[in-house]
C-alpha cells in the first residue's frame, strides 16, 4: 500500500469573505464543523494554511513595493554583504522579507519620507535603478544616467542608485562625474540618496582590492561630503553615514566636523542605538577613550557591532589591552552577547599585535561558546595564526593542528561561487599563496627534524602572508626571527592539547607536546 500523501492544497485567488470561519461554512467544508468528526481535520488545516499562505503573499507585497530599490545580498561586495548577514536581529529596523538573506539592511528606507520628486513607480524607474546597481562599467553607468535625463528622469533615486555603484566598485572619477551631473541638473536629494552619497564617498577613500585610505582623496572626499549635508535632507540615516565616513578618514579636519555634527544635531534629531555606536566608534578612533567609557555605561548603547567595531579599532592600534578592556566592560559587566565578527575583531587585535597564540584561543572559545563558523574572513587569519605559532614552535601538537586546519578550511574556498557566504576571487588567491607557504615550511621542517635551524628554513617575515600580517601586524616591523626560535608571547596551558579533546582521542598524531599545553618543552624550543 502507498503510504498516505496530503491532498494538494488549493490557495484562493481572492480572499475569502468571513476569514477563516468562511472556510467552514456547510458548502466548503460538506457541513457543520465537528471537531470530533476526522474526516473533517484535513478541510480545516487545509483552509488555516490557506488564510496564512494569502496573508503572508500580501505581506510580501507590501513590502515589495515598500522596499523595492534595496540592493539584493549579491549586488554588495563580499565582506559588506557577510558581515550584514550575520547581524543580530536587533540591528533590523524592518525585515524586508521572511529569510535570513532578505533581512538585509538595517536601515530600509521609509517610504512616508520619499516623495514622487525623489521616486517615482514607473517600471521605466524601477529597472533602471536595477540596472545601474548591476553596472560593470564606469563609463557604461555615466551613459544610462545621461540617458535618464534625455528621456526626462529626473529622481534622486537613479543618482543615488548609481552613487551606491561606484562606492561598491571604489569608482572615485565615476562618483565625481555622477555627482557633477547632479548638480548641472539641479536634481535636489533626499535623506536616502544623501546617505547613499556619504557611504559611497566612505568607500571610496580607498583603490578597489587595497585597505589603506588614500591621503590624496581625504581633502576633496570631505569637501564633497560636506556639501551633501548641506543640501540633503538630514536625519538619523544621514548623520550616521556622515560619522562613519569622519571615522574613516582619521583626519584633524574631519574629527573637528564629526564633533560639529553632533552637537549641530543635539536637539533636532532623535539618535538611536546606531547613531551611538557610529558616534562611539569615531570616539574610539579619534583617541577620546574617557568619553568612550562614559557612553558604554549606558546600555541602550551597547550592540555586538559596536563591540566588534571597538576591539577593531584597538587591533588597529596593537592595543591588546584596550581590547581586553572594552571586552571586559561590555561582554562581562554589561551581558553584551558577543557574535562571530566580534570574536573574529578580538583574534584579529591579537594577530596584528604580535600574539597569534592568544588569537587562535579566542577563536576556539568562540568555537566552544557555538557563537560562530569559520569563514573566508576569519579562516585566512586564523591559518597564519596557526603557522606563525608552528613558525616558533615546531611540536608535534602545533604542527598537527597547522595540518588539520588546512585540509578542513580548503572547503571554505573552493567552489560555491554562487553562495552568499562564497570567498571572492582575491580571497581565494590569499588562501592558496597562504596554504602553498604553510605546506612548504612543513615539508621542509620534516626534512631538517634533526636540525631544524638550518640557514635554507624560511623566517618570521617569509610567512606572513595575509595583508593583514605582512603589512599592519607589530611583527612584520619587527625582528625577521628565524625558524625554531621561540619568539612568542607564552601563555602556559592557553591551548589544550590536541590529544586531550573529544573526537581526536582516537588520532595518535594528535599527541604531541607543545607550548600552550603547560607539559614542557616541545622539539626545537628555545634554538635562535
Amino acid at each position: 500500500m502507498k503510504p498516505c500523501r496530503p491532498a494538494a492544497l488549493s490557495i484562493p485567488a481572492q480572499p475569502v469573505q468571513g476569514g477563516l470561519k468562511g472556510l467552514f461554512e456547510p458548502g466548503l467544508s460538506g457541513g457543520p464543523w465537528h471537531p470530533w468528526h476526522p474526516w473533517q481535520w484535513q478541510p480545516w488545516r487545509d483552509g488555516v494554511m490557506a488564510m496564512a499562505v494569502v496573508r503572508a503573499a500580501r505581506a510580501a507585497r507590501a513590502v515589495q513595493v515598500a522596499q523595492r530599490a534595496h540592493s539584493r545580498p549579491m549586488e554588495v561586495p563580499a565582506a559588506r554583504r557577510l558581515r550584514m548577514l550575520q547581524r543580530p536581529k536587533e540591528d533590523l529596523r524592518q525585515a524586508t522579507a521572511f529569510s535570513r538573506v532578505s533581512k538585509f539592511l538595517s536601515m530600509p528606507a521609509e517610504p512616508a519620507e520619499t516623495t514622487e520628486e525623489h521616486r517615482s513607480d514607473s517600471r521605466k524607474s524601477q529597472e533602471l535603478r536595477a540596472l545601474l546597481k548591476r553596472c560593470r562599467s564606469p563609463e557604461g553607468l555615466v551613459t544610462m544616467l545621461k540617458n535618464a535625463l534625455f528621456e526626462g528622469i529626473r529622481e534622486s533615486s537613479i543618482f543615488g542608485a548609481a552613487m551606491q555603484t561606484c562606492g561598491y566598485r571604489c569608482w572615485w572619477m565615476t562618483l565625481q562625474k555622477v555627482r557633477e551631473l547632479q548638480l548641472q541638473n539641479a536634481i535636489k536629494f533626499d535623506a536616502v540618496a544623501t546617505s547613499i552619497g556619504l557611504t559611497a564617498i566612505t568607500w571610496n577613500l580607498r583603490n578597489e582590492g587595497l585597505f589603506d585610505v588614500l591621503e590624496e582623496r581625504k581633502e576633496p572626499a570631505l569637501t564633497m561630503a560636506k556639501e551633501l549635508w548641506q543640501e540633503g535632507v538630514i536625519n538619523a540615516v544621514v548623520l550616521t553615514s556622515a560619522l562613519k565616513l569622519c571615522t574613516q578618514l582619521e583626519c584633524p579636519a574631519a574629527w573637528q566636523w564629526g564633533q560639529q555634527l553632533w552637537q549641530e544635531t543635539e536637539s533636532g534629531i532623535e539618535k538611536n542605538s546606531i547613531v551611538y555606536s557610529a558616534y562611539i566608534t569615531m570616539l574610539e578612533r579619534y583617541g577620546d577613550f574617557s568619553e568612550v567609557d562614559r557612553l558604554l555605561d549606558f546600555d541602550e548603547h551597547l550592540s555586538p557591532v559596536l563591540l566588534g567595531a571597538l576591539v577593531d579599532l584597538a587591533g588597529h592600534r596593537h592595543d591588546p589591552a584596550r581590547a581586553d578592556a572594552i571586552w571586559k566592560k561590555m561582554v562581562v559587566q554589561k551581558r553584551v552577547k558577543p557574535i562571530e565578527s566580534s570574536y573574529n575583531a578580538y583574534a584579529r587585535a591579537y594577530l596584528v599585535s604580535g600574539d597569534p597564540e592568544m588569537a587562535i584561543a579566542k577563536m576556539e572559545e568562540m568555537f566552544v561558546r557555538r557563537v560562530g563558523q569559520f569563514t573566508w574572513i576569519n579562516a585566512k587569519d586564523h591559518a597564519q595564526a596557526l603557522l606563525i605559532l608552528y613558525h616558533s614552535m615546531p611540536t608535534e601538537d602545533n604542527k598537527e593542528r597547522l595540518q588539520r586546519f588546512l585540509r578542513s578550511s580548503q572547503v571554505i574556498f573552493s567552489g560555491g561561487g554562487q553562495r552568499l557566504s562564497a570567498a571572492p576571487k582575491t580571497a581565494v588567491e590569499e588562501w592558496q599563496k597562504l596554504r602553498a607557504g604553510a605546506q612548504d615550511l612543513l615539508r621542509r621542517s620534516s626534512q631538517e627534524s634533526n636540525v631544524p635551524n638550518t640557514p635554507h628554513m624560511p623566517h618570521l617575515h617569509d610567512i606572513l602572508l595575509t595583508w593583514r600580517a605582512s603589512c599592519k601586524s607589530r611583527m612584520a616591523s619587527g625582528p625577521n626571527f628565524a625558524f625554531a626560535g621561540d619568539y612568542l608571547p607564552h601563555h602556559l596551558g592557553l591551548l589544550k592539547p590536541l590529544s586531550a579533546r573529544s573526537g581526536d582521542r582516537s588520532d595518535s598524531r594528535a599527541r604531541g607536546k607543545g607550548r600552550g599545553n603547560g607539559k614542557g618543552k616541545g622539539k626545537g624550543r628555545g634554538k635562535k
